[in-house]
């Protein structure tokens, strides 16, 4: 585990997310649970693609169509999200490192400032 990671984790405003993330090997991912991000991805991928596939069977009824259609919307989303995080991932953690170390020096300038 990385010092990196461990300032990243003990921050209150990103410490659930860091430790999600990390722990599926979103962000800095070791060797040993690499195949994490994998078991993470690949099964949302295919329940997104069989979303897809429904919404073109059902393509009549409006009501549910509307709302599956919100619904694999919003999954593809994430998981675009996710997948552009994993591509850039070593931007991204260079970016939470930054916010990390400017909550730090936030927190010290208003400690300071009650003194």
């Amino acid at each position: 585990m990385s010092s990196h990671s461990l300032k990243l984790e003990d921050n209150p405003m990103l410490e659930i997310n860091v430790k999600v993330w990390k722990y599926l090997s979103v962000i800095f991912p070791d060797r040993e649970h690499a195949w994490r991000v994998y078991v993470f991805v690949l099964p949302v991928c295919v329940m997104n693609i069989m979303q897809f596939v429904y919404l073109l069977r059902m393509w009549g009824d409006l009501a549910p169509f509307i709302l599956n259609t919100f619904f694999a919307a919003a999954i593809f989303d994430a998981l675009l999200r996710t997948c552009l995080v994993i591509i850039n991932r070593d931007k991204f953690e260079a970016f939470l490192l930054e916010l990390a170390e400017m909550y730090r020096d936030i927190e010290i300038s208003v400690s300071g400032t009650h003194d």
